[in-house]
């Protein structure tokens, strides 16, 4: 049996990839959970980051922050419940008396900024003037409390990265391949299609729409099964399941690990081998070099258990 014999048993499959925009945490939680997939909700963006954004909001392009908001925020310990933590500072110069990035890395800045935004964990940001260069003899009435709302919008905001991540994480639970070194293009077996489809209309509700950028859109096509597809999906297979196989077999020789930790690195060989059968039913052909390989890689993890008797 080689390729071309899966004409007879499957004409058709289904290639997903997609373009995203950032969404609400809040509607990607009501809806994964629904859903039941919880554990795939996409991660809101960091306090650090989500004042980063509320910060250069702020500024309107006339002022910057020590040249890179990014490179130069400065962390200041906090006592909290006797505990120190660090606490993302963001201290904002007038843009005639910013220093250089030499400046300020090696000599740190002595001129008093024009104001200065903090926050600590979980909770409200703080934003502290300290001279009057920015707004004259006081801030805009409505200032502050306009910097905490885009902090709340950004802090509740999943990024177009965040939701990719947990769109990788499903496929790769529905034992999807990838079609490219980098991803980006999966093939998805038949199986899990309405159940994909569903995360694809889930993604669209919770995303942002903006007038002037595409809309965010998870696409799924119905292609054709040729001898094009069928090998390159031959090629990804090898490649994930070769790549996975190699990383368990390492877990499973390193010394760190403990009986419950190798008993794991044995489930997920069998799931491998799984996924390769179920493959296989597709491509019409047996890949007895993968099949050696989870041999191997359970033969190792079984060793390794036992001497860790």
């Amino acid at each position: 049996r080689g390729l071309g014999d899966v004409y007879k048993r499957q004409a058709q499959g289904y290639i997903t990839f997609w373009n995203l925009t950032e969404g609400s945490h809040g509607l990607y939680e009501k809806h994964f959970f629904q859903l039941g997939y919880d554990d795939f909700c996409p991660k809101p963006q960091t306090s650090r980051t989500a004042l980063y954004a509320a910060t250069k909001n702020l500024l309107n392009g006339s002022y910057v922050l020590t040249q890179d908001m990014k490179e130069h925020a400065v962390m200041k310990p906090r006592k909290k419940g006797g505990n120190w933590e660090t606490c993302p500072t963001y201290d904002v110069y007038a843009e005639s008396a910013a220093p250089t990035i030499n400046e300020a890395i090696n000599n740190p800045p002595v001129l008093t900024p024009a104001f200065t935004t903090s926050v600590r964990k979980d909770e409200p940001p703080e934003l502290t003037y300290h001279r009057s260069l920015i707004y004259g003899s006081s801030p805009p009435a409505g200032t502050i409390q306009h910097f905490k709302s885009t902090y709340e919008t950004e802090r509740n905001t999943c990024t177009p990265s965040a939701v990719s991540k947990s769109l990788k994480d499903i496929l790769k639970a529905f034992n999807a391949t990838s079609l490219r070194a980098r991803g980006g293009i999966y093939w998805i077996p038949t199986r899990v299609f309405d159940a994909w489809k569903i995360v694809a209309d889930t993604v669209h509700k919770c995303s942002r729409h903006h007038a002037h950028k595409r809309t965010p859109q998870v696409y799924i096509l119905t292609v054709t099964q040729d001898l094009d597809l069928l090998n390159a999906v031959k090629e990804g297979l090898t490649k994930q399941i070769s790549n996975e196989l190699k990383d368990l077999v390492s877990d499973a020789q390193s010394t760190n690990l403990g009986e419950r930790a190798l008993k794991a690195r044995q489930g997920q060989a069998i799931d491998i081998k799984k996924r390769l059968q179920e493959y296989e039913g597709v491509l019409g052909e047996t890949l007895d070099n993968l099949h050696e390989a989870c041999e191997m890689a359970k033969t190792v993890a079984a060793e390794a258990l036992l001497n860790n008797l």
